[in-house]
């Protein structure tokens, strides 16, 4: 698991789909969004890390259980999928995840979508 802490972070990442969707993702944000404060980017390198208490030090949330969130939606892009969830009305996780980890259908199954 990789958190997004800021955006220049993304220059560090060497798989160029998730940079580059990374990019994407902080493109589509409003101008008013304060990134890592309403909303943060995980890059995940396996589902087990779902699993997991997410630990956050810039939010106002400092561990995030999954389990007790329901995922808003999955979108699917070339060679990775997001999947978002919205944990209160002011903060929400972007999970981005290569297809070689789980492709759409599988998170679809997954999550029960």
């Amino acid at each position: 698991m990789k958190i997004i802490y800021e955006k220049k972070e993304l220059e560090s990442i060497k798989n160029e789909v998730i940079k580059n969707g990374l990019k994407d993702g902080f493109n589509r944000l409003p101008e008013d969004f304060i990134y890592n404060q309403y909303g943060i980017f995980i890059i995940l390198s396996s589902l087990d890390e779902l699993k997991e208490p997410i630990p956050l030090k810039y939010a106002n949330l400092c561990n995030i259980d999954l389990s007790i969130y329901d995922v808003e939606l999955i979108e699917e892009y070339k060679g990775y999928s997001e999947v978002v969830y919205i944990i209160d009305d002011t903060f929400g996780i972007s999970f981005y995840i290569q297809d070689e980890i789980a492709t759409k259908n599988q998170l679809d199954e997954l999550f029960k979508i």
